[in-house]
């Protein structure tokens, strides 16, 4: 007897769980109806009688398959995408439909996967058939390097990673926030954001830890990019964590960075925050190298280097006890040359303090400080005006400037590339202390 799978012949009408028969044909729109009752139990009957595993879940899900095409076949097929054709794509999506038989996925996770999917499918075929749609996928894809034998570029490669481990998180953890100072990395991390959920809200706040020494430029650009995203922002201030006793205030003039970690810690617990996605990168830092993607942290927020999971062939393990939390790096694996490439190829707007400007500054420690209400001269030092840009943001007692022509982002990547020392490494005089001194703020909760 010939299989349905076989004979690719269109499959007999099913139950009907979607809310409403298509009554006209909306180009890539596929409507995600609700989950059909009992049919993840009986699947789940069917793999424990057969034994069956992963690779076998496609012959175990056809009246799935066929219930989705009942209510998807107008659009798709108006497109040109026959049920043939349709069961290839979601056998090359068999992975995500094993963990939603597994309850490792929920329903809308996993069918609006594979409606997005479907839904990229249908815009290529749409192409083909109809050459005016070609511009539409050539404003899709105008910002992507050209690259031999249709392979995604190393941009393209870590930038699908960073979505994939945002979406993770998002789907694993309760009460996730990003964290954002207001820099290049958090700038990225807004646009990878952007692209892992819109058209929806995003699924977290947005987290700003202000030290209260901030360049102004920074906190203008934040809230114009909160503004710009309409999206929930929360300010926890190291003011506040002094003015509660919860911390010494080091005096004026005096760099606040280190106080943040129980700010940080602060918020994490008043928000009950069990996942807090940074911008931090393994580049920048020895203390950061050593961090997973994911990266746990006990009920009192430390970090132990030599307790951290697993993370083989992108497999994360998001799962938190009570008090617990992670932090999410989802820039992990990019490099500062990396992620200025992405934010000119996004054209992705940054402080303007990034690109070389006149500025009064103080020389300190070998470092440039910009002249500030926090910083002032000191004993035999000098006020003078330079040319300078910013490598990184942070609190301006400790963030210091280098003497740069740098002033458009091509200029920048140039002048990136040619540097033997990290941003951090540069301009950061919190990292100075000692040889340790990341690491050792890491434990104490740090991001």
């Amino acid at each position: 007897m010939t299989s349905l799978l076989d004979s690719r012949i269109r499959p007999v009408a099913v139950r009907d769980h979607f809310e409403a028969e298509v009554e006209e044909v909306s180009p890539f729109t596929l409507c995600i109806p609700e989950e059909v009752d009992g049919l993840r139990g009986k699947i789940m009957d069917s793999i424990v009688q057969s034994g069956a595993d992963s690779s076998s879940i496609i012959d175990l899900t056809i009246e799935l398959q066929e219930f989705l095409w009942k209510g998807w076949e107008p659009t798709l097929t108006y497109w040109g995408i026959g049920w043939g054709s349709f069961l290839d794509i979601v056998s090359g999506y068999r992975r995500e439909l094993w963990l939603w038989c597994m309850r490792e996925r929920t329903w809308q996770q996993c069918i609006s996967g594979l409606a997005g999917r479907l839904a990229r499918r249908t815009l290529d075929e749409a192409t083909k058939e109809h050459p005016l749609m070609a511009s539409v996928n050539q404003d899709r894809f105008a910002n992507r390097e050209a690259s031999t034998n249709n392979k995604l570029s190393h941009l393209d490669e870590l930038e699908s990673h960073a979505i994939f481990v945002m979406r993770e998180v998002a789907a694993e953890c309760e009460r996730p926030a990003l964290l954002f100072s207001g820099g290049k990395d958090s700038a990225v991390l807004l646009r990878i954001a952007e692209k892992a959920f819109r058209p929806a809200r995003f699924p977290f706040p947005i987290l700003h830890v202000d030290t209260g020494h901030n360049f102004p430029e920074v906190i203008e650009y934040r809230d114009r990019q909160v503004e710009r995203l309409g999206e929930k922002l929360i300010v926890a201030q190291v003011q506040r964590t002094i003015d509660l006793g919860r911390v010494t205030d080091p005096g004026p003039g005096a760099s606040r960075n280190r106080l943040q970690s129980v700010t940080l810690l602060d918020a994490i617990s008043e928000y009950e925050i069990d996942a807090a996605i940074g911008g931090a990168r393994r580049d920048e830092d020895k203390a950061r190298a050593k961090e997973r993607i994911l990266s746990f942290r006990d009920a009192l927020g430390q970090w132990d280097p030599r307790n951290q999971r697993p993370e083989l062939w992108h497999l994360y393990q998001g799962r938190v006890r009570q008090g617990e939390h992670l932090r999410a790096f989802p820039l992990s694996d990019w490099t500062e040359l990396d992620v200025w490439q992405y934010i000119a190829r996004e054209k992705i707007e940054l402080p303007p303090i990034y690109f070389a400007h006149s500025r009064k500054v103080i020389e300190r420690s070998g470092m440039l400080l910009a002249l500030s209400e926090w910083v002032q001269p000191m004993g035999q030092e000098e006020i003078i005006e330079e040319v300078v840009r910013f490598r990184t943001v942070g609190d301006a007692t400790c963030t210091g400037a280098v003497r740069s022509r740098a002033s458009t982002i091509e200029e920048v990547i140039a002048e990136v590339a040619s540097s033997r020392v990290t941003e951090r490494g540069a301009t950061r005089a919190d990292d100075k202390f000692s040889e340790s001194s990341m690491e050792d703020r890491k434990r104490e909760g740090y991001f």
